[in-house]
């Protein structure tokens, strides 16, 4: 069976990122097309610093803001954010501080 990838949802997407079966298999697309880096992922993000970044943490909640400050643990200050349900902001803070250890994945802006 051929996955689609670029027609996921969230959920869908959270589904196969537990597959281990198919994790190499979407790694591969993704790394194809550009949106991940796979050999340097700090210096990515600190190369980020100052552009709008989304946030899943492993918890399902969602939070998007201007990324100010990153550490080695991928801990993260972002400025301007939003809690985000259903794609549409629920709560807003000036600025908020999310563990690295909890984040699923980060989506650069």
């Amino acid at each position: 069976m051929t996955t689609h990838y670029h027609d996921l949802n969230k959920e869908k997407f959270l589904e196969l990122i537990f597959k281990t079966t198919e994790l190499k298999e979407f790694l591969s697309f993704m790394l194809q097309r550009g949106n991940i880096t796979m050999s340097q992922p700090l210096q990515t993000l600190e190369k980020s610093v100052g552009k709008v970044i989304t946030v899943q943490l492993k918890s399902n909640q969602q939070y998007t803001g201007r990324l100010r400050i990153t550490d080695q643990y991928m801990n993260l200050i972002l400025e301007d954010c939003s809690e985000v349900e259903d794609g549409k902001i629920s709560k807003r803070y000036g600025q908020a501080f999310l563990r690295g250890n909890n984040i699923l994945f980060i989506k650069i802006e």
